[in-house]
């Protein structure tokens, strides 16, 4: 039942069928029972109720006619559903299927790649692209701010904040010192200690500042990693990871590889208007985030904000 109704995990179903009626060309079966599972790390319950047509002949489906209510909670990264879904589907056979013939069907993977599974993602302000790996959430898609939360085995993990910051004067980006201190300017009272800070060249080339910071909200121990991308023509973003200390194992390299998916779009593609300005970037905090302990420090001052450069 997990796969038809699309959800992760299964806890209890008591789903029955019953034949009802057989003939020479098809059986008719009904069913009907709920389901208790997990979607996205929030339960769910499901009210199924449905028929279906068996083809005795060609050893298919015929037709299915499914009717599920669902209630679902509220999760870390996906709101509450209390909704009633309708589903008829129809099988008819093709005398020709030019997009499925056998050679077509040869040439194909047996499993997509990782990189094909990714997901597309634009903001509202259209100032960047991204493609992300599906454990990313996008929660909030605000004016000055885009949150994801990073989800593994229905558990927030992490969670990154996207900033598009002023376009700079061509040649004039912030020195990385700067940027450290903005970075531990921002955290005030909740930085403990720099992990690292660099700089590079990512394979777009563009410039890469890296600051790196471990310390504590509320005494529960938190890791930043703040990250700075400067496009040539004076465009930038700032990314802030934030995660509790005991996941840094589980979060591993996905900030590196949430970075590769990340893009500005040409020039002439970018929609029309002004990036958020300093005191909007500054202000992210102000942004409604949805709830969760990750949200709830970030309200405290745990994610910080960025920049004033």
């Amino acid at each position: 039942m997990g796969a038809l109704l699309n959800i992760e995990t299964v806890g209890q179903s008591n789903v029955s069928g019953k034949l009802i009626e057989t003939n020479r060309e098809y059986a008719q079966v009904d069913a009907q029972g709920v389901v208790h599972g997990t979607v996205d790390g929030t339960t769910t319950t499901i009210e199924v109720k449905a028929r279906c047509y068996f083809d005795l002949r060609r050893q298919h489906v015929r037709s299915l006619q499914l009717v599920a209510k669902e209630k679902r909670s509220p999760g870390e990264v996906t709101p509450g559903v209390d909704a009633v879904a309708k589903v008829s589907v129809q099988c008819e056979p093709l005398s020709r299927a030019d997009r499925l013939a056998d050679r077509v069907v040869a040439t194909m993977a047996g499993e997509p790649s990782a990189d094909a599974m990714r997901l597309s993602f634009a903001p509202r302000n259209r100032f960047y692209h991204l493609l992300h790996d599906r454990q990313w959430h996008v929660t909030s898609d605000g004016k000055s701010v885009v949150v994801l939360r990073y989800l593994q085995a229905g558990d927030v993990v992490g969670q990154c904040n996207i900033s598009v910051l002023p376009v700079i004067e061509k040649g004039k980006q912030v020195t990385l010192e700067a940027f450290r201190d903005d970075v531990r300017s921002t955290l005030g009272k909740s930085f403990g200690r720099f992990v690292k800070a660099s700089e590079y060249v990512d394979p777009g080339g563009r410039l890469v500042y890296q600051v790196e910071v471990v310390g504590k909200v509320t005494e529960v121990p938190i890791r930043w990693r703040y990250y700075l991308i400067g496009e040539a023509d004076g465009r930038r973003a700032a990314l802030i990871f934030t995660l509790e200390e005991s996941q840094t194992a589980r979060f591993d390299q996905a900030d590196r590889r949430f970075l590769s998916g990340f893009d500005f779009p040409a020039a002439d593609q970018t929609a029309k208007g002004q990036p958020a300005s300093a005191d909007q970037v500054r202000d992210q905090g102000s942004e409604s985030p949805p709830p969760g302990p990750l949200a709830t420090r970030r309200e405290r001052g745990g994610s910080g904000s960025m920049s004033r450069r």
